[in-house]
């Protein structure tokens, strides 16, 4: 059994610099979603940047927080509209100045809508429900690459052409319970059902033009598509006093309930010289998917002075151990000497994120609010670029404000991401005949977000 990896050592030794990107795509392919605090909710708990573990005050608690539930005397009823943001993620080598990746877009941004109902027979339980986006990426590289008489290489002319997609989202919807416990003191679970679907593929077509008339041509396909639906559910407990509020919450790990997908792979090389010649490929369709979550851990507070109100959040994600999404298989071929293993894994480590939020109530109707936060990224590879992929620490900003006009509350505001890393591709993979070794680069991604939302007191 040797990994496909393995074998593209061989067969790709002599393409064009775009091999470089040919590694970072290896066919042990991992999921995508590295971080777990780049979606926020609601109205206030947005323009706090998600900073409500223990300070949250409206319907978004039933993610948040659901002990705050349990002290709700007037249920609202939120509206996340479908607002705009812009993304935008770099990619540069550094030995190859006429590399410059990027995906970029403008499109509508996920949301979060929940509400309450009550059960006529059970008077000191309250019950809520949400949907709400979890997880939300989209990124496209389309690379083309033409190069006369390039260095390294035999040949006289060299065409590349890179294809990269992934649409990854996953949506939660929840029924919490909660009740209070005493004056100050709330207890809620909320049981979520996580849908989640992935659509990925990348394509390589590499062409040689040697001084000798032969011509080579290298073509690599590698596809894949999934759903999965599991169980989980979160815990929370909230204090709250005059002028001070705490919040405890906690996540399960999930139970997997069932799940489909597919995989498809084409790995195809000819030349002028049928020695050459390679062709494998394996279509895999009706695969039981897997996928899973860790336990987390938050903790939050909040302190009044005057008018203004500080916030504070951090939370513990514990690693999830790599796991299969799809397992296909191998490949067999009459062209290759052994077969090939590959499949959809991930494998996430533990982080800690943490952040801080500001809020100053001008008047009986304006609220002004601003925060900062880290969200680490929770990819096991810290310095290499094993796919494209945003796998770097992000940084976020927020400042909004909100008006009550009646029973509506309206908030507005922006939200600013960014993240940046460099790389080298030098352990991967290892040993590839010298010359690859220490190549590096720099990634780079930016997000700017406006929010406009509104919440109703039912």
């Amino acid at each position: 059994m040797v990994k496909l990896s393995e074998r593209f050592k061989f067969y790709f030794k002599k393409a064009s610099s775009i091999i470089i990107i040919l590694i970072l795509l290896s066919c042990k392919v991992y999921s995508q979603g590295t971080h777990y605090w780049n979606q926020n909710y609601g109205t206030r708990s947005n323009m706090i940047g998600g900073l409500v573990i223990g300070s949250v005050e409206d319907i978004t608690a039933v993610y948040y927080n659901p002990g705050y539930l349990g002290l709700v005397t007037d249920p609202e009823l939120i509206i996340g509209a479908h607002v705009y943001e812009y993304n935008d993620f770099q990619v540069r080598l550094d030995n190859f100045s006429n590399i410059d990746l990027s995906s970029s877009k403008f499109e509508t941004s996920p949301s979060f809508i929940g509400g309450s109902f009550k059960i006529d027979s059970v008077s000191t339980h309250k019950f809520f429900y949400s949907v709400l986006t979890r997880e939300y990426q989209k990124t496209t590289f389309n690379f083309k690459h033409i190069s006369e008489y390039p260095l390294h290489y035999d040949a006289d002319l060299l065409t590349n052409e890179l294809l990269r997609t992934n649409y990854n989202r996953e949506t939660w919807v929840g029924i919490a319970w909660a009740m209070r416990l005493n004056k100050n003191l709330g207890f809620g679970v909320t049981n979520f059902v996580a849908i989640r679907n992935q659509d990925y593929r990348s394509e390589i077509n590499l062409s040689n033009l040697s001084d000798q008339s032969s011509i080579k041509v290298n073509h690599y396909a590698y596809e894949y598509s999934y759903y999965n639906v599991r169980l989980l559910w979160k815990l929370g407990i909230y204090w709250r006093s005059e002028r001070f509020t705490l919040g405890i919450n906690a996540t399960t790990p999930s139970i997997n309930l069932y799940g489909e997908g597919y995989t498809y792979i084409n790995l195809a090389i000819s030349s002028n010289d049928s020695r050459e010649g390679l062709l494998a490929s394996d279509y895999s369709d009706n695969l039981n998917s897997f996928y899973k979550n860790s336990y987390s851990l938050g903790l939050g507070l909040s302190y009044k002075i005057g008018r203004s109100r500080l916030h504070f959040s951090t939370e513990y994600f514990n690693k999830t151990g790599e796991f299969e999404i799809l397992a296909p298989g191998y490949i067999d071929s009459d062209n290759l000497a052994d077969s090939i293993y590959y499949s959809t894994n991930n494998n996430l480590k533990s982080v800690i994120n943490a952040g801080i939020g500001y809020e100053l109530q001008v008047s009986d109707y304006w609220r002004v609010y601003s925060s900062i936060f880290i969200d680490q990224n929770a990819n096991v590879s810290k310095s290499t670029v094993y796919q494209l992929t945003i796998d770097m620490p992000l940084y976020h900003l927020t400042i909004g404000g909100s008006i009550k006009i009646g029973k509506a509350d309206l908030t507005f505001g922006l939200e600013f991401s960014y993240g940046t890393k460099d790389f080298t591709t030098s352990n991967i993979p290892p040993n590839f005949e010298g010359w690859l070794d220490h190549t590096t680069g720099n990634a780079e991604y930016f997000r700017i977000k406006g929010v406009i939302a509104a919440a109703f007191e039912l």
